[in-house]
């Protein structure tokens, strides 16, 4: 008797354990997923208003305060003409990031980088995860308290 209440009780123990493990799983926090950065110009040329945006695979899960950064490698520091909301509460507005620029007055191949930190409000460990898609990147780190995407794409600026 004494054996199978031993029994019944590591069962109950092991039984606790699997189950904490699927509650745990519903507050992790998980950074959105981007698949592209998209263009509102099919063909990009010289000294052209452009939107760009950071287009999300997947929504966030348990995030928080939210901000961000939209940089490219086509300015010098006088001629930066990029426009965007620097922060959000992602719980209130998870939308696709967007940027307004003006292209570079030269043709070529150029870079824009979008950047976001997320505050964590779920639970989350120390990690990278590296992504791809065509012509870009993207990196994924999470801490216990915050969660930082980086999603950088080439395009080509054409002349008129």
């Amino acid at each position: 008797m004494k054996q199978i209440s031993l029994l019944l009780l590591g069962m109950m123990f092991v039984a606790s354990f699997s189950a904490c493990s699927d509650d745990d799983d519903k507050y992790q926090s998980q950074l959105p997923i981007f698949s592209d950065i998209s263009f509102s110009e099919e063909r990009i040329c010289i000294d052209q208003k452009v939107t760009a945006t950071a287009v999300q695979n997947q929504k966030g899960v348990l995030l928080d305060r939210t901000e961000y950064e939209w940089s490219a490698d086509m300015y010098v520091p006088d001629d930066s003409t990029m426009s965007y909301v620097s922060g959000v509460l992602y719980t209130k507005n998870s939308t696709n990031p967007t940027c307004t620029f003006q292209t570079p007055h030269y043709p070529g191949i150029y870079h824009i980088t979008f950047h976001a930190r997320y505050n964590i409000s779920g639970q989350a460990t120390n990690k990278t995860i590296n992504g791809s898609f065509p012509k870009g990147y993207a990196t994924y780190t999470y801490t216990p308290l915050m969660g930082e995407v980086t999603v950088v794409k080439s395009f080509t600026v054409y002349d008129r």
